[in-house]
């Protein structure tokens, strides 16, 4: 799966970042005892080729996560702006 993914990432990346992406796809080939061949030929990942690894259930775990985390940064702000505006301000210390 880890290998699946990191391969379809290097091919999407690959337009954005030659380089990179050629020495990472040889270097992962190597690793996984492939023939060596070049990212710059290798076919773009289909969308279809990743709809297996589709989960509703997953996503909306993560959607409920999202809000989840929405809502405490919105607290904490609110929290942090009534705690700043309620304490005196500072006065300089004089000499």
């Amino acid at each position: 799966m880890l290998h699946c993914c990191i391969h379809n990432g290097l091919r999407l990346l690959h337009p954005f970042m030659p380089f990179v992406t050629e020495e990472l796809f040889q270097r992962l080939q190597l690793l996984c005892h492939q023939p060596r061949a070049t990212v710059m030929l290798a076919a773009y990942p289909e969308p279809k080729a990743c709809a297996m690894w589709a989960s509703p259930k997953a996503e909306a775990d993560m959607a409920t996560i999202t809000r989840l985390s929405a809502s405490i940064r919105s607290l904490r702000g609110l929290y942090l702006k009534v705690s700043l505006a309620s304490e005196p301000a500072s006065q300089p210390a004089s000499e």
